[in-house]
């Protein structure tokens, strides 16, 4: 009898978990050509679901980008928080003043310009 609870148990989580992964993903591209004239630039793309644009911050400091995220998901009388936080640290030849981000759907787009 416990077998077959357990059994059911694991098929109904296992069921309805969310095909996608639950914490983001992201990848960092540093494109060809350094300085704003010759067209160099940096971005990191990062798909940002389950999370939404307003469970999300995106902190510049002197030579890291702290990107972080909290989201409550109710379970009947219960809650889950789901909480990531990103650290990277751009290429030397990024110019962190021009950073600047935007949200399209579930993607997080972080883009700068190099520096050299």
């Amino acid at each position: 009898m416990i077998r077959q609870i357990t059994k059911y148990l694991t098929h109904i989580f296992h069921k309805s978990r969310p095909s996608r992964p639950r914490f983001p993903t992201y990848k960092q591209i540093l494109h060809g050509g350094f300085g704003e004239y010759n067209g160099g630039s940096y971005v990191l793309e990062m798909e940002t679901y389950p999370f939404k644009e307003e469970d999300i911050q995106v902190r510049v400091k002197k030579d890291e980008i702290l990107i972080e995220g909290k989201m409550e998901e109710r379970l009947g009388d219960d809650f889950m928080m789901y909480v990531f936080t990103k650290k990277c640290r751009p290429p030397h030849e990024v110019d962190i003043t021009s950073i600047e981000y935007k949200f399209e759907g579930d993607r997080l787009f972080l883009t700068a310009r190099t520096n050299k």
